[in-house]
């Protein structure tokens, strides 16, 4: 917290003296003129007087009404950083991405007439890590993935039920459920890692979360689209990930 310095005491002190000193000086020239020059001259100065006063009572009004509207305006932009800070905090809106894993070797069919399996070469996995930012706990309950292609069928969920504690991150593995997409292969094993093809050289997928939040309701965020290009023409092949929305 940031303690305001109080103005001196000396401050006030010189400013009062220095305002008697003028309304002494000019009480006094006013007197002086007045019994040299007549009534007249001062009912004129008085007037004149009078006139400057109403024009500094103006601005006076101006400058007040200024520096309240700018207080104003300041103490309305610092309750609603207060409020956007207030519900970052109570409100939960966890962030995702897909992140890379060790690589594993992968393979194709094996042709007709063999029983070797063609192998494709070792690819990093792909993980999608989770991150809790707010200052509550959430449920994070499954992971949909989908070709963005919406007449191209698919859609996969990943059943999780794993609770990430306030200000945290975790990153669940969804190799599987990736390569499966980007190849057509269903019914993908962990423990054989055979495709029906090779990776599509371009694809887009489309990932969200279901997770129920401190205050018990489950919500299905808004999908993230992510473009993954396989480049084979290089050995290990190579997959790139890219966030577009």
């Amino acid at each position: 917290m940031i303690r305001q310095q109080k103005a001196p005491l000396w401050l006030f002190v010189t400013i009062a003296v220095v305002v008697m000193s003028g309304m002494s000086y000019g009480t006094y020239d006013f007197i002086h003129r007045w019994h040299t020059r007549g009534d007249i001259f001062v009912q004129a100065e008085g007037s004149l007087l009078t006139f400057i006063a109403a024009c500094m009572s103006v601005l006076v009004t101006l400058a007040f009404i200024y520096l309240t509207r700018r207080s104003v305006e300041a103490a309305q932009q610092a309750n609603e950083e207060q409020r956007k800070e207030w519900e970052q905090r109570v409100n939960v809106s966890p962030k995702f991405w897909i992140g890379r894993t060790a690589s594993n070797d992968w393979f194709l069919p094996a042709p007709p007439g063999t029983n070797a399996l063609t192998p494709i070469g070792p690819i990093d996995g792909f993980s999608c890590v989770v991150w809790n930012y707010s200052d509550q706990s959430v449920l994070i309950e499954d992971i949909c993935a989908e070709p963005a292609d919406e007449l191209i069928p698919g859609q996969k969920f990943i059943e999780l039920n794993c609770v990430l504690k306030p200000h945290s991150d975790q990153a669940i593995d969804i190799t599987l459920t990736v390569m499966g997409l980007i190849s057509d292969t269903k019914n993908l094993h962990q423990n054989r890692r055979v495709l029906k093809q090779v990776p599509n050289q371009s694809s887009r997928l489309k990932l969200s979360l279901q997770y129920t939040d401190w205050q018990h309701q489950s919500v299905r965020s808004e999908p993230r689209l992510f473009e993954i290009n396989f480049d084979r023409s290089v050995y290990p092949p190579i997959l790139v990930t890219k966030a577009l929305e």
